[in-house]
């Protein structure tokens, strides 16, 4: 809980630095406005489809394997280790995986909310467009302003929960 509330404080902190610095230089009008908050918000469900998803695919292949529980007492045993030939046989490196495991990775990459995640901005990009509310400099900055809090976030975590 204490993750998700410290990227909710550097999403909105840094949403609003962003919107003050529009202000600042006078570029701040509707068209700015709408196109920020609907490039951030869009690339947000993205980022938040993608993490569910792979969360998901991550639950799945850790509840197939099996654990078990260590030893209770350790003894010391001394085996008598002979030594062994291994022979080496040449064998297909490239390891292509089979149609079984293409499927399986199509579906980890392409899931139905992402894509539904990707419609959705690319909906709000024409949408904008045709309603001549398109500034594409606050729509880009909306996704630079979101992929620099990830980063932040990122540091964040990897510096407050070791």
């Amino acid at each position: 809980m204490q993750k998700k509330l410290a990227f909710c404080v550097i999403f909105c902190t840094l949403n609003l630095i962003s919107l003050i610095v529009f202000w600042l230089f006078n570029s701040l009008n509707l068209s700015v406005f709408l196109s920020f908050e609907v490039g951030i918000f869009s690339f947000l469900l993205i980022i938040i489809t993608s993490f569910l998803s792979y969360k998901r695919q991550i639950l799945l292949r850790a509840s197939k394997l099996n654990y078990e529980n260590p030893p209770l007492n350790i003894t010391l045993k001394k085996y008598k280790i002979l030594p062994k030939i291994i022979n080496f046989k040449a064998f297909n490196a490239d390891l292509k995986p089979n149609f079984k495991q293409k499927i399986q990775y199509f579906s980890l990459y392409f899931s139905l909310l992402k894509i539904l995640a990707y419609v959705i901005l690319v909906a709000g990009f024409l949408y904008l467009h045709r309603h001549n509310l398109l500034s594409v400099l606050g729509f880009v900055s909306g996704i630079s302003v979101l992929i620099l809090c990830v980063f932040i976030f990122a540091f964040y975590v990897k510096s407050a929960f070791k």
